[in-house]
């Protein structure tokens, strides 16, 4: 697809044809902010595909295009990566002032001088060093020698007073000198000369060439007449220039290594320390969920002070009782697990609200395992404690009956209240209809607790959506039905059922309404006062519940089927600790 520049008033489009290059937005965010700004466009942010032409960089245009529009200049220019180069942020367009052509220059010049700057402070290129051979001194001026024979110079050697100006950065002499002016010279006296050795300098000649290799790559092949020898001799240092272009990477390379180095030596030293180190037997794990090298844990591990804090008993004891009330029960346990395990796992699940995964975790099962449990021992369990949530007659309440409800209200049989418990939504729209609850602002399950007078749980209906009423809860309980004529009941004033209760011969209780009247009478406020003080019993019952964590958190979908069952073991288990009252 055809691309066109980002600038304002800029008409240049993509094609072969055009000669003009486009770029895109720099990545660095730095780099790309500048160039937005230049750009100058209101409320404008460059896109992935947005691209900018080369007309609007000073590199490489004509000198003509200062003075007209981006557009009206054939030649074009591109971006330099350097951030003192003019071209690092574009800066030709129709918008802003022209820009001189001679900051280029200025550029070139300025990066010119500094290289040479550098090259001089950092290479003195020549050095003259004189060497002295005191057995070739001679009084007169020179000495000869009669050396006839000469062996070439090895490979890789530099010939003792040859001057060698070849660039140091090679590492090599490209050219030996031929001849040597005769005039002023003395010639040694050797008759026999060994071949210089690869890697060394002939005679006296100090070889200082700092080029990495040290030693010349490559001599003539052929040999030359011995060059005369002074006194003392002069042999120029070659210095290698080095490249102030890669020096910085070089740099940071070689940094790199070391600290590469560094670690590497670090790693080492552990590997040792490990090597050195016992290793610790691993114990496989037994069974699916439990982890390696832990102890599962057991319901014979519990003490009396656990057993408290895990299942909500009193006490150890009744812990067993519960535990040999299942033993002719069809309940579910495990392979490798013991009964005692199983009512464990369902009593911190209803204690401690635990995910199936930590009790798998805790009790060395697998999530499914624990799953099992769960649906299959709860409603077992709950059948089998139903037993201890009990009507009782009306003598034995009236003989059990407190103090301060015996003086007001001695016929009183029951205090009743409903509650609510949160549960996760559920998935069927249906359901999550029937769970709503208004009062609460979430899907919640309803069931109505009834107490006797000394806090005892005496009736638990079966559990319903939030979206039930108190009075519909009521009438299809099963409540009205265990009333006797003349039995009172107190309840809170949302109780809209005396018509219902007086059915049965018996009397419903609940505060005055205040409908109607701006003050209650004396009496009225009085009595209302002393219908709180003892129905506030039916909520410490319902605190007592609810010690069971499974009835404050969210109850599981999962669990949604038996919740009936939870809330009837949850109940007989509050009914086995010390009376309320």
């Amino acid at each position: 697809m055809p691309q066109s520049c980002v600038a304002v008033n800029c008409t240049q489009r993509c094609s072969k044809s055009s000669g003009v290059s486009f770029h895109k937005f720099p990545a660095d965010s730095d780099r790309r902010r500048r160039w937005i700004i230049s750009v100058d466009r209101k409320k404008w942010s460059p896109r992935a595909d947005d691209r900018l032409c080369g007309k609007h960089f000073l590199e490489g245009k004509c000198g003509f295009h200062i003075n007209l529009r981006p557009e009206a200049c054939l030649c074009a220019g591109k971006p330099s990566l350097d951030p003192d180069h003019p071209d690092f942020v574009p800066t030709v367009f129709a918008h802003k002032a022209p820009v001189k052509r001679s900051s280029v220059a200025r550029y070139a010049r300025a990066t010119k001088r500094k290289i040479g700057d550098r090259t001089n402070e950092a290479l003195p290129l020549v050095v003259p060093c004189i060497h002295e051979d005191p057995q070739s001194v001679d009084p007169g001026g020179s000495a000869e020698t009669g050396n006839e024979d000469q062996s070439p110079l090895a490979p890789g050697t530099c010939p003792g007073d040859a001057h060698c100006d070849t660039p140091s950065g090679e590492g090599t002499c490209d050219e030996v000198p031929q001849s040597a002016d005769p005039a002023g010279s003395a010639e040694t006296g050797n008759e026999d000369q060994s071949p210089l050795v690869p890697g060394t300098c002939p005679g006296d000649a100090h070889c200082d060439t700092l080029s990495g290799e040290g030693a010349c790559d490559e001599v003539a092949s052929h040999s030359t007449p011995p060059a005369p020898q002074h006194t003392s001799t002069q042999t120029n240092l070659l210095v290698p220039v080095p490249c102030y272009i890669c020096e910085p990477q070089f740099k940071a390379v070689q940094k790199r290594v070391q600290n590469l180095e560094a670690e590497v030596l670090r790693l080492q030293k552990d590997v040792d320390i490990l090597k050195a180190k016992p290793a610790e037997p691993v114990v496989p794990p037994t069974k699916p969920g439990q982890e390696t090298g832990t102890v599962p844990f057991s319901a014979r591990q519990l003490g009396h002070l656990s057993v408290t804090f895990y299942t909500g008993l009193p006490n150890l004891p009744t812990f067993f009782f519960i535990v040999a009330l299942l033993e002719g029960a069809q309940a579910y346990v495990p392979k490798g697990s013991t009964l005692g395990d199983v009512v464990l796992i369902v009593l911190m699940k209803l204690r401690l609200a635990l995910l199936n995964v930590d009790l798998g975790y805790r009790f060395g099962l697998s999530e499914t395992t624990i799953g099992k449990i769960m649906k299959v021992n709860i409603p077992v369990l709950s059948s089998q404690l139903k037993r201890f949530i009990i009507w009782p007659t009306k003598d034995d309440t009236s003989r059990t009956l407190p103090t301060l409800v015996r003086r007001r209200y001695p016929d009183c049989r029951a205090i009743i209240d409903c509650t609510e418990c949160r549960i996760e939504r559920p998935l069927a729209f249906g359901a999550r209809s029937e769970t709503y609850s208004h009062y609460k602002g979430t899907n919640t399950v309803k069931f109505l607790i009834g107490i006797t007078p000394n806090g005892a749980v005496s009736f638990v209906s079966k559990c319903w959506g939030g979206r039930a009423s108190d009075k519909k809860l009521i009438q299809s309980s099963g409540f009205l039905d265990k009333l006797a004529d003349g039995d009172v009941i107190l309840a809170d004033r949302g109780f809209l059922i005396k018509e219902d209760v007086a059915r049965r011969g018996a009397r419903l209780v609940v505060p005055a309404l205040t409908r109607g009247k701006k003050q209650l009478p004396a009496r009225e406020a009085e009595e209302a006062r002393q219908i709180s003080r003892i129905r506030i019993h039916v909520e410490r019952a319902i605190g007592r519940m609810k010690v069971y964590r499974i009835l404050r958190d969210r109850l599981p979908v999962s669990l949604l089927r038996y919740a009936t069952s939870v809330v009837n073991i949850c109940a007989a288990l509050t009914n086995m600790r010390p009376r309320l009252t």
